[in-house]
């Protein structure tokens, strides 16, 4: 049972603190399916896409957004190469951002690819035809995270997934109690065992 709970995936510190609480609670999310395992370019001299924003732009004093938690499932909104707002779960539990069919016409997404991939999710493994785009810039609040590589997927009733890759370049914290979404630069200290733990970052979080 947790209040609250803060990421940092910087290196060289990979640290996750939590802050208990009797009020909250961090469930798994039902939809907490999704680990791209191997992405696999098509092409001669292609590249392996990568699902890590090249930059980050944050305000010094860090970003604060709505965490609507409404469903059970955490939420906020956020605007895909200037269109928007658009509903996304934040899903820490999902190696990658995704992007429904919709705001892939929507906000006019035209250089959509297709790749073999090997996706992983609550029942096992399977490799499929994966389509995939670069996004140019996605905006969380005041933050703003620029060209990274995005699944096209639709998702049940959500817009999109934010997953863990996202966050690779910044200190997230999602405070369920208050019901807000926190970005600040930096990374947490080290784990020590009592508030601050250790996790393997295997495109997803392990404790």
């Amino acid at each position: 049972m947790f209040g609250s709970v803060t990421y940092s995936s910087r290196r060289p510190a990979t640290v996750v603190s939590a802050m208990p609480s009797g009020k909250s609670r961090v469930g798994s999310v039902t939809t907490c399916f999704l680990l791209v395992s191997s992405l696999f370019a098509t092409g001669c001299g292609a590249k392996k896409p990568n699902f890590s924003p090249a930059a980050v732009l944050l305000p010094g004093d860090g970003v604060r957004v709505p965490l609507d938690l409404r469903r059970g499932d955490p939420t906020v909104e956020v605007f895909v190469n200037g269109q928007g707002p658009y509903r996304f779960l934040v899903d820490t539990g999902c190696s990658t951002t995704i992007i429904s069919e919709r705001i892939c016409k929507e906000a006019g997404f035209s250089n959509v690819r297709s790749a073999k991939a090997t996706i992983r999710t609550a029942k096992g493994s399977s490799t499929e035809r994966a389509r995939w785009t670069r996004l140019d810039r996605l905006k969380l609040g005041n933050a703003v995270f620029e060209d990274f590589a995005v699944l096209v997927r639709d998702i049940g009733d959500w817009d999109g997934i934010l997953g863990f890759s996202l966050f690779a370049k910044c200190l997230l914290t999602l405070d369920f109690p208050a019901r807000e979404l926190s970005l600040a630069p930096g990374r947490l200290d080290e784990a020590n065992g009592e508030g601050r733990f250790s996790y393997r970052d295997s495109d997803q979080p392990y404790v």
